[in-house]
């Protein structure tokens, strides 16, 4: 069934409307976390003070906090202002996931179904929202993949190969695992039965993102060295393992805490993306669908790569989910494309089958965020220590944080001044009474606290205060008092 024109691009706009909607009615409750403060900290820099400070950093590439200062310097730098980059690229990938679904052979509806989950999911909400890199670098592989349709049905026009690879250069600036999507595209035209001339410019566009990154990772290589590497730097995350890789796969779905509701949602995805792999070369041998192996590849190499990366013998803990949202992405659609590939196949007593598949899709996707502003904020609700801490410095009771970045910053941001300061080192004198925030669950926090009940200080009394399913951490507020 064909959508006419006009319906489907009001549709579009209606997704789009429905998405901002969800992005835009639990902004208001969601705190800044200490990631989207260093953000704020470094829009708020001179240019060459903002690029030794992301240099130093060796997270990200510096292309997101560029546009940050751009964008922030218009809209300001105030929690709407930092995550309003944010929100207009999670809005837009909502009517882009539309599009591309709309130019996969033999397709009608599934980008607008794609489009509908994007718009209501839980996860694609949260980034979203976040005054991160991560929706711009999920809209960017939406575009490549957008951009593989495109130079498949034209692959002379030189001007779309340009800005193809200006769009991978881009990527690889945003997000170092960029490179593993532009290595998706690529392989997919390289695999695909298009022209030997497109095979040589897709090689030859990757090739030139990666050469171009090289002057960053030159850059950055004397500080990866100074902090012992990688595994130094991020030894605070632990190996992923086959449960977590289901985990980040069923996570497309946005699926809500119930019992088996992420294998649930890993069967339902799997199988609906293999069904559009086998259907789609059914139809037509699969080479010559670039897309759909882009798509393909791009939702699941990626992960994989990175897992096996996170694993012996390579021991780099780098699997995190929101290093995959555009995966997450990517497999909404190919989900969604093979579950109406299933419904072309089937008799016409049989369609409704597909129907109540995508009923449940919606539901399983949607009900997490319907139920969400029931069950409060994602973040951690920082605003929610404020009162304690005011309450104690009124009385004359200093408040320090055993990591200034995890508790002391975002505090200080919702106490609209310096409240907390940063508890200091070992040797230094500390004041007989002092309000101390720390996470027990963060082992160089828990090592603070340890360390001034051991130099004779007493916990006279501490307030907890519980995390989310996003943040699970827990906060504790402990009022100490030296006793000897």
């Amino acid at each position: 069934m064909k959508i006419r024109p006009v319906r489907k691009y009001m549709a579009v706009l209606v997704l789009m409307l429905l998405g901002a909607g969800f992005r835009l009615i639990s902004l208001p409750r969601e705190a800044l976390e200490p990631d989207e403060l260093y953000s704020r900290q470094v829009v708020l820099k001179s240019l060459p003070d903002a690029y030794v400070s992301v240099r130093n950093d060796l997270v990200h590439p510096p292309l997101y906090y560029l546009l940050l200062k751009t964008a922030t310097s218009i809209w300001g730098t105030n929690p709407y202002g930092l995550r309003a980059f944010s929100l207009l690229c999670g809005i837009a990938s909502i009517g882009l996931i539309a599009i591309v679904g709309e130019r996969l052979p033999g397709a009608a509806w599934c980008g607008l179904l794609a489009a509908t989950l994007l718009a209501v999911n839980r996860i694609q909400v949260f980034y979203s929202q976040e005054a991160r890199s991560y929706a711009f670098y999920s809209m960017l592989v939406i575009l490549l993949a957008s951009w593989v349709v495109a130079i498949s049905e034209r692959e002379s026009d030189m001007k779309l190969w340009i800005a193809g690879a200006v769009l991978m250069i881009l990527l690889v600036y945003t997000h170092y695992f960029g490179c593993f999507y532009v290595l998706g595209s690529v392989v997919a035209l390289m695999v695909s039965n298009v022209q030997r001339r497109t095979k040589l410019l897709a090689f030859a566009a990757g090739t030139a993102a990666a050469l171009l990154l090289t002057p960053w990772l030159y850059a950055i290589a004397s500080v990866y060295k100074s902090k012992q590497g990688l595994t130094s730097n991020l030894s605070w995350m632990q190996r992923p393992d086959l449960q977590d890789l289901r985990k980040l796969f069923a996570a497309s779905l946005g699926v809500g805490n119930f019992r088996g509701g992420a294998t649930l949602a890993f069967l339902i995805v799997m199988g609906l993306a293999s069904v559009a792999l086998f259907r789609a070369s059914k139809a037509h041998a699969l080479r010559q669908n670039p897309a759909v192996i882009a798509i393909a590849l791009m939702s699941v190499l990626p992960p994989c790569i990175v897992f096996l990366l996170s694993n012996p013998p390579f021991n780099l803990p780098l699997f995190l989910l929101r290093h995959f949202l555009p995966s997450l992405t990517l497999l909404i659609l190919l989900s969604c494309y093979g579950l109406e590939l299933l419904n072309q196949s089937l008799g016409r007593q049989f369609r409704p089958i597909s129907v109540c598949g995508a009923m449940l899709m919606l539901a399983i996707g949607a009900l997490p965020s319907l139920l969400g502003p029931s069950r409060g904020p994602l973040r951690f609700p920082f605003y929610a220590v404020v009162p304690r801490v005011e309450s104690s410095d009124r009385s004359g009771t200093q408040a320090f944080a055993a990591s200034f970045y995890m508790e002391g910053d975002p505090v200080n941001v919702y106490c609209g001044r310096t409240c907390v300061e940063p508890l200091p080192a070992p040797a230094a004198r500390l004041p007989q009474h002092l309000l101390l925030l720390y996470l027990p669950d963060f082992p160089s926090d828990a090592e603070s606290y340890r360390r001034l009940i051991e130099e004779g200080y007493a916990d006279v009394g501490h307030m907890s205060y519980a995390g989310t399913d996003f943040a699970k951490m827990e906060m504790v507020v402990a009022n100490l008092e030296l006793r000897r």
